[in-house]
C-alpha cells in the first residue's frame, strides 16, 4: 500500500462528517490526491442533524437509515443539482478546468452518463488545458472511440484488456494467443500505476 494522504471533503476517521460545502475552496496543499465521488458512496449517510456522514459498515452511530447516493435511474441528472452532489460536480469542473497539470484516472466507470462525459470533453477542449486522462476500461467503447479522434487525444491513455491506446494509436503491448490483460480490474490498475504497462508484460 502506498499510504498516500488524500482529501475527499470529509473530516474524521472510520466515522467522518462532510466539512466541505458548495463554493468553498478545497485545500491546495497537504494532500497527494483529491478524491471526488460524483454520485456519492455506499458509506455516505444523511444524519438526523442534516449533516452528511461517512460511516463504516456495522457502526451503530450515527444513524445510517438514509443513504446519500445517486442510484442509476432516470432522474439521476436532477439529483446532481442538489448538495452534496452539486458541490462534487463543482469541484470536478473547477479541477478539470484549472489549467494545472492534472491526471484524471477513470476506473470502474462505463461512460454511460452523458452529463459526466460532457464535463470532461468541455474541459479538455479548452486551449491551455493540461489534464491527462488515464481511462481503465475492459475494452474500447463508443465514447472512448470518439475521444481518440478529438484534438486533445494525445493526452488520452486508454488501458484495456486488449492493450494500451495512446490517442488514436495502439494497441500497444497486446496480449498473446487471444488472451486479455486484467489491466482494467482493480489488481491490474494498481499494478499498472505502480510499474507501468511495459513492466506488466514482462
Amino acid at each position: 500500500m502506498g499510504c498516500f494522504s488524500y482529501w475527499d471533503g470529509f473530516s474524521g476517521g472510520a466515522v467522518a462528517y462532510r466539512n466541505y460545502h458548495y463554493g468553498e475552496q478545497e485545500p491546495e496543499s497537504g494532500f497527494r490526491a483529491h478524491v471526488i465521488k460524483l454520485h456519492g458512496s455506499i458509506d455516505w449517510y444523511l444524519g438526523d442533524d442534516e449533516r452528511v456522514w461517512r460511516v463504516r459498515d456495522g457502526d451503530l452511530y450515527p444513524s445510517t437509515s438514509s443513504r446519500v447516493l445517486i442510484y442509476p435511474q432516470a432522474i439521476k441528472y436532477l439529483a446532481t443539482q442538489r448538495d452534496p452532489f452539486a458541490a462534487q460536480f463543482d469541484l470536478f469542473r473547477r479541477t478539470l478546468g484549472s489549467g494545472a497539470e492534472n491526471v484524471l484516472a477513470i476506473c470502474g466507470y462505463s461512460f454511460g452518463d452523458e452529463h459526466i462525459n460532457k464535463e470532461i470533453e468541455l474541459a479538455l477542449q479548452h486551449t491551455g488545458n493540461k489534464t491527462t486522462i488515464l481511462a481503465f476500461s475492459q475494452y474500447l467503447n463508443p465514447v472512448l472511440e470518439l475521444w481518440r479522434e478529438l484534438p486533445w487525444a494525445k493526452r488520452l491513455y486508454v488501458i484495456t484488456g486488449e492493450g494500451l491506446y495512446v490517442g488514436n494509436e495502439g494497441p500497444f503491448f497486446p496480449p498473446a494467443n487471444g488472451e486479455k490483460w486484467d489491466w482494467w480490474k482493480y489488481e491490474g490498475v494498481t499494478r499498472i500505476l505502480n510499474s507501468g504497462a511495459e513492466a506488466c508484460v514482462l
